[in-house]
Formats: C-alpha cells, structure tokens, sequence
C-alpha cells in the first residue's frame, strides 16, 4: 500500500492550492511562498515556513498514511502493548530502530542520536523553543545502538504526535556545545548541510533562495512516497529542491512570490 508522509500531502496540498496553473511535469513540484524559514535548525523555531520543510532533511521517527494511519519511518514497528514497544502501565515506550539508518555523510544514525537530541533539548544554555515532551521524561536509555527505551513521569497519551519528529546528529553538534557551551550560535542551524532526508540543504541565499540537493546515502530510496513504504520509493533520489522566497519587484511597489521547484526522480 502506497503511503505518503502526513507533512509532505501538507505540502502537496500547498501545492494545489497555491500554484494551481503552474507547468509542470512528473518529476516536478513547484510552490509558490510569500516568506522564508528563519531558521534550520528545527529546536529554535516553531514557524510554519520553516517546520512544513523539514521532512526534506529531517523526517520524523514515524509518519502518518494516506489514511492517517501511523507508519514507522526511522523504527522497524510502531511500539504498541502487542509487540512490547508500550509496557503495562503506559509510561515506557521503547523504539527499536531500522538497522540501515545514516546520516547524509555517510555517518551511522544510532539511538546516541536520540540521546543528544533530548539532552540539547532540555539544556537551559541552548535556550530550545522546544522541550515537550522531553520534560515529562524521567529517563531514556540506549542499551544498543539500535534501541531507545524511553520512560515518562506519567502516561502521555499523545507520543506519537509529539516524541522525536526529527533528531539531531551528535557527530557534528556535539564539538560544538562542547566548544561554545551552546547551540544557539551553531553554523548547522543556518546551513545543515547534514541531514538524513531524501534531501540535504546545501545552499541558502537570504530573501531569494534555499537549495537543497539530493542526499547520496538517503536509505529509504527515492524521496515522497512509493509502493516500498513512507518517504520510500526503489531507485536513488535525483535532481535538486529549490525553494525561492517572495521578493521585491522593483518599480512595482510591491511583493511578488517565486516558484520552488523540487525535482526527485527514481533510478
């Protein structure tokens, strides 16, 4: 059954909506946007124009169907209290982990990952816009590099929602907490060129463009959605996304919208 990740129908829904007349061909999709991200980094903002594009480079840990049914993208299974992923009582959720993830630079993506992600969260220096519901979390343990084990104060009924819509990578952020105390000030957050999409983000030119090039080591096939599962499709991701921002149209007097056009393809 051919599943598409909740946030890219919402992309494609943009689509529908907002460049109803463009040209187009299969491989392309073109958005037209008034506005730009005002960061990259996903723990230090909450904006629309920012978070609606971070299945590109960062999907979440699982996704939703075309019938909103939830569907494991960077786990093996949904936890549940049939597979033991829930225990009893509610409180421990355990992901257990594809065994083929990688960063776009070839590095593994492992649960130490899911580790530096909850502990940048919560660390007061970083000042993150995002701390739920890493705050209800009494523990989280990584007995293996495949397995998350994550345990609450108290049951939270809404986990899926809200646990690990994307994760951070800890071999290239961690020097630089260690460094500057702080993420706040990180070159990634402008420009992170290493991700674990279909795409990674290679370029970004302030009030004209965004690029983002197609991930080399992206381990779930073509990006969108396919017959192999969420986010998959068989065969490599092609071509390039690139997102160009409103501008100013000189003697106009006014605000005019560019076209973002993104081209994946299947090998």
């Amino acid at each position: 059954m051919k599943r598409i990740g909740f946030s890219l129908v919402l992309l494609m829904s943009l689509v529908a909506l907002v460049a109803p007349g463009a040209a187009q061909d299969e491989r392309s999709i073109t958005i037209a946007r008034s506005s730009e991200p005002d960061n990259l980094n996903p723990m230090y903002t909450t904006a629309l124009a920012s978070v609606i594009y971070n299945p590109l480079w960062l999907p979440g840990v699982w996704t939703y169907d075309e019938d909103l049914n939830v569907a494991p993208v960077l786990v093996s299974e949904i936890p549940s209290v049939d597979n033991g992923g829930i225990s009893e009582d509610g409180l421990t959720i355990t992901l257990n982990l594809r065994d083929d993830l990688r960063w776009s630079d070839g590095a593994p993506l492992t649960s130490a990952d899911f580790a530096f992600t909850m502990d940048m969260l919560l660390d007061e220096a970083n000042v993150s816009v995002v701390t739920s519901p890493y705050d209800s979390i009494a523990s989280l343990e990584t007995p293996d590099d495949h397995t998350v084990v994550v345990q609450f104060m108290e049951p939270h009924v809404t986990w899926v929602n809200d646990l690990f819509p994307w994760v951070l990578p800890r071999h290239v952020l961690q020097s630089v907490f260690d460094e500057a105390g702080s993420l706040q000030g990180a070159q990634w957050n402008r420009l992170p060129g290493v991700g674990y999409g279909p795409y990674v983000v290679s370029e970004w030119v302030d009030g004209s463009y965004i690029l983002f090039a197609a991930n080399p080591n992206w381990w779930g096939g073509g990006g969108g959605g396919g017959a192999d599962g969420p986010g998959q499709h068989t065969g490599a991701v092609h071509g390039r996304c690139q997102l160009h921002q409103g501008c100013h149209a000189a003697g106009r007097g006014r605000h005019q919208q560019q076209l973002q056009q993104c081209r994946p393809g299947r090998a």
